[in-house]
C-alpha cells in the first residue's frame, strides 16, 4: 500500500533545504565578523558536565543534546524539532511516570487511553506511534501491553525528537522518538532522599546517591532507587507495587577516557486498571445514564499484572587526539510479563435490546523479549577552509528474540455496568489464540557530516544502510517459519541558518523504516513500515536570556502503521497514514523568577491506504486534531516568601475519532493543574494537583466496545532532603 502523498514530500523538503542554503549565501556575503551569542557545551557523552548533551542543566532550556545527531550539538543547530525535559521540569511536575513527564510537550499525546498500569508506551508523536530509546540505544520492540517501562526517578532528562531518525537509530517510526537519559555518576558527592504521598493511597520512597569512590576521582558511582505502593484507579480493588534500582559505575583514568557501566532492575507487581467500556454510556447516549467512572470490568479471581525487567550495559569513550574520538555503547535487555485479566467485550445483546450488560473476555498472556544492541562510533572534528566539520561514522548491531503466547475465552457471566457483581472464574478454561516466536537481526552502517560554514550556516547530511532479517512463527496457526529480509537506505539532509538577533530558520528531509513485531488476525506477520518527512521551522533564542521559542511545519507519510481496535489483543491491523501539521513551543525563563511553558499542536492525520478502501481519507482513532497546553509559575526571592514557588497550568485536547469507520467522536476536554513548592536550606516541600477540577472525561475510544475514562483529580505531596 502506498499513500497518495508519499512521494510528494521529498521534492518539497529538498526545495525547502535548497531555499535555506541559497538564503545562506546572502548571509555569508555579510560581514563574517558579526558574533552570535556563544553556546557553551562542556563534557562529552561519557561525562556529565552541565551543558553537555547528556548532563543536567538548570531551568527549562537545555543548551545541547545528543538525541538529534548522536554528538554533543547545540539544539539551535539541530535541523529537526526537539524538546528536552530536564530534572528541574520533572521535579516541578513531580512526575511519577513517563506519561506525566511528557505533558506540556508539543506534538506529543501522552495518556492516550488514560491511566494504564501496564505501559507508558501508549504515546503518539505527530499522531503516529512513538519510538523508545534509552541512552541512544533502542529498547525492546514489543506491543505496548508488554513493553519496557522506565521509572522517571532514574532519569536525568527525557528527550523528544519529532520526526524520523533512522539515519541515526535504524528501525523506528517516523512520528518521533522518546530518548530516556539515565542519571550518571557524579564527581561530587550527592545524596537525595524523598518521600511522596497522595491520592489513591500512594506512598513512595526515592533515593539518589553518588559521588567519587577514590581520592583521585578516577572511580565514581550513582544509585537511584524507587519503592512505592498505590491503590489503583477506576474501581480496581487491588494495589500496585514497584521496585526500581538503577546503579551505575564510572571509570575515568584521565580527561580523554571514560567507561560507564549501567544496570537496571524493575519489578512491577500490580493489576490492570484499564476498563474497556462501551461507547453507549461513555460518549454516546445510554437510557440508564452515564456509566460510573468507578465501574470495574475486571474480576478479582482472575486478575494480575507482573512485570520483571533488567538490563546491563556500558558507554565507552576515548579521545584519541584533538580530531578523533571513538565511542561504543552496548546493552542487553530482558523483559517478561505475566498478564491475567478480564475486560469488557461490548454490550450483549447489542442495543437496542440491551444497554446494561456487557460480555467479557478472560485473557492470559506472557509477552517477553531479550534484546542485545551495540553501537560503535568514530567521530572526527576538524576545520577545512572556512568550514568546520563534525563527522560521525558508525556501525550498530541489534538482535532481539520476542515471544508472546496468548490464551482467551469468554466469561460465562455478563456484567451489569450499573450494578456490578462478580462471580468466581477460578475454573474457567482458556484456549490458545497465538503462540508467536520472532527473531530480529539488524546491522546498520551510517555516516553523518555536520558542516558549519563561516559560523553562519550548519548543514547536516547523512546516509545509513540497514540489513534487517526477521523470522516469525505462530505455532497456533502453523508450524511454518516465515522469513523476511529488508535492505534499506535512510538519508537525511538539513540546514540551519544562524541569523543575527537569535533567529535560526531550518529545513530538513528524513526517512525511516521499522520491521514490525506481531501478526494480524490471520496469523500473518506484519510487513515493515516505511516513512518520510519534510519539515521546516525556526527557533528563536532572545539574546541575553535563557528562553527559547520555536515553530515547525511538517508532513509525514508512513506505510504499515500497526493499530489495534476492540478489546482483543489480536485485533491488530495495518494502515498507511499521512500526518501534516504545525507545532509551536515557548520555554520562557526570566531573572525575576517567572517561568512559562507553552505548546500548541495542530495535526491532520488521515488514512491513505487500507485493506478496506472505504477507510481511506478517514482519521485514525485516539488522535486529537488540536492540543494546547500552558503552564506558568513564579518563585519568590524576597523574604519572608523566599523559596516559595506557585504555578498553574491548563491542558486542552481536541476531539478524536471513536472508531475506525469514524461513525462517532470522542469530545474534547480541558484539564487544570496546579503546583506549590517551598525550598528552605536543604529541604524541599511540594504539592501538585493534576486535573484539580476533577473533570470527568473520556480520554479516547478505539471502537464501540473500547472507551476509556481519563484520570480524575490526583494530589501528590513530597518532602525532599538533599546534602
Amino acid at each position: 500500500m502506498k499513500g497518495t502523498s508519499f512521494w510528494r514530500i521529498g521534492p518539497t523538503a529538498t526545495a525547502s533545504v535548497a531555499a535555506l542554503v541559497v538564503a545562506a549565501s546572502g548571509v555569508m556575503a555579510q560581514d563574517a565578523a558579526v558574533q552570535l551569542d556563544q553556546v557553551n557545551v562542556t563534557g562529552g557523552q561519557g561525562g556529565i558536565g552541565v551543558g553537555s548533551g547528556v548532563g543536567p542543566f538548570p531551568g527549562l532550556v537545555a543548551p545541547a543534546s545528543t538525541a538529534g545527531t548522536k554528538t554533543d550539538t547545540p539544539i539551535i543547530e539541530t535541523p529537526q524539532s526537539l524538546t528536552v525535559i530536564g530534572r528541574d521540569r520533572l521535579d516541578t511536575f513531580q512526575s511519577v511516570n513517563v506519561n506525566e513527564a511528557l505533558r506540556y510537550t508539543p506534538g506529543v499525546s501522552p495518556d492516550v487511553y488514560g491511566v494504564d498500569q501496564r505501559s507508558d508506551n501508549y504515546i503518539t508523536i505527530r499522531g503516529l506511534p512513538a519510538n523508545f530509546f534509552q541512552d541512544n540505544l533502542q529498547l525492546p520492540l514489543l506491543p505496548p501491553y508488554g513493553s519496557w517501562r522506565v521509572d522517571p526517578w532514574s532519569l536525568e532528562r527525557v528527550e523528544v525528537l519529532r520526526g524520523p531518525a533512522s539515519i541515526l537509530y535504524g528501525q523506528g517510526n517516523p512520528g518521533g522518538t522518546v530518548n530516556y537519559v539515565s542519571k550518571r555518576p557524579t564527581s561530587t558527592p550527592i545524596f537525595i532522599g524523598q518521600t511522596l504521598f497522595g491520592s489513591q493511597g500512594l506512598a513512595q520512597l526515592n533515593l539518589d546517591q553518588g559521588g567519587p569512590i577514590d581520592p583521585q576521582g578516577a572511580w565514581s558511582y550513582r544509585v537511584a532507587a524507587t519503592l512505592y505502593r498505590t491503590n489503583l484507579d477506576f474501581g480496581n480493588p487491588n494495589e500496585g507495587r514497584r521496585l526500581s534500582l538503577s546503579p551505575s559505575l564510572r571509570w575515568s583514568p584521565d580527561a580523554s577516557t571514560s567507561m560507564t557501566v549501567f544496570a537496571n532492575y524493575l519489578r512491577d507487581h500490580t493489576s490492570i486498571d484499564t476498563n474497556f467500556l462501551p461507547a453507549q454510556g461513555t460518549v454516546l447516549f445510554n437510557p440508564f445514564g452515564q456509566i460510573p467512572r468507578s465501574t470495574w470490568t475486571g474480576n478479582s479471581s482472575f486478575d494480575g499484572y507482573d512485570k520483571t525487567q533488567w538490563s546491563i550495559g556500558y558507554e565507552f569513550e576515548h579521545e584519541i587526539n584533538k580530531v578523533w574520538t571513538v565511542r561504543q555503547n552496548l546493552r542487553f535487555n530482558h523483559i517478561e510479563s505475566d498478564i491475567k485479566t478480564v475486560y469488557g467485550a461490548g454490550l450483549y445483546p447489542s442495543p437496542p435490546d440491551n444497554y446494561q450488560y456487557i460480555a467479557e473476555l478472560a485473557a492470559r498472556a506472557n509477552p517477553g523479549a531479550d534484546r542485545f544492541a551495540v553501537d560503535t562510533q568514530a567521530q572526527a572534528k576538524f576545520d577545512l577552509g572556512e568550514t568546520s566539520h563534525t563527522m560521525l561514522f558508525g556501525v550498530d548491531y541489534a538482535h532481539q528474540k520476542t515471544w508472546d503466547p496468548q490464551f482467551y475465552n469468554f466469561s460465562p457471566y455478563l456484567l451489569n455496568l450499573f450494578q456490578p457483581s462478580y462471580a468466581s472464574l477460578w475454573d474457567l478454561q482458556l484456549f490458545p489464540a497465538q503462540n508467536t516466536r520472532q527473531y530480529l537481526d539488524q546491522v546498520g552502517l551510517y555516516a553523518q557530516d555536520q558542516m558549519k560554514v563561516t559560523d553562519r550556516v550548519v548543514i547536516t547530511a547523512g546516509l545509513r544502510y540497514d540489513i534487517a532479517r526477521q523470522s516469525f512463527r505462530d505455532t497456533v496457526v502453523s508450524d511454518a517459519v516465515v522469513y523476511n529480509n529488508n535492505y534499506v537506505w535512510s538519508p537525511r539532509v538539513g540546514a540551519v541558518i544562524l541569523m543575527d538577533g537569535g533567529f535560526a530558520p531550518y529545513g530538513s528531509y528524513t526517512q525511516s523504516f521499522l520491521p514490525n513485531v506481531g501478526s494480524n488476525v490471520e496469523g500473518q506477520p506484519f510487513g515493515p513500515s516505511f516513512g518520510r518527512q519534510g519539515e521546516v521551522g525556526v527557533r528563536y533564542v532572545p539574546p541575553g536570556t535563557n528562553s527559547q521559542l520555536s515553530v515547525a511545519a511538517f508532513s509525514i507519510d508512513q506505510t504499515n502503521v500497526i493499530s489495534q481496535v476492540g478489546p482483543n489483543l489480536l485485533d491488530a491491523f495495518a494502515q498507511d497514514l499521512n500526518s501534516r501539521g504545525f507545532e509551536a513551543e515557548a520555554l520562557l525563563q526570566f531573572e525575576e523568577g517567572f517561568r512559562a511553558i507553552g505548546s500548541f499542536t495542530f495535526q491532520d492525520v488521515r488514512v491513505t491506504g487500507d485493506a478496506d478502501p472505504t477507510n481511506v481519507g478517514k482519521r485514525p482513532v485516539a488522535v486529537p486534531d488540536t492540543i494546547l497546553q500552558l503552564w506558568a509559575d513564579y518563585k519568590f526571592s524576597s523574604t519572608p516568601l523566599s523559596g516559595l514557588r506557585v504555578g498553574a497550568g491548563i491542558r486542552y485536547y481536541g476531539s478524536t475519532m471513536g472508531d475506525v469507520e469514524n461513525t462517532f467522536k470522542v469530545p474534547n476536554f480541558t484539564l487544570v493543574d496546579a503546583g506549590v513548592s517551598y525550598d528552605i536550606q536543604n529541604w524541599r516541600l511540594a504539592i501538585n494537583a493534576n486535573n484539580i477540577l476533577d473533570t470527568h472525561y473520556v480520554a479516547a475510544c478505539s471502537g464501540e466496545t473500547a472507551c476509556f475514562y481519563g484520570t480524575g483529580r490526583k494530589v501528590l505531596g513530597s518532602v525532599r532532603y538533599t546534602w
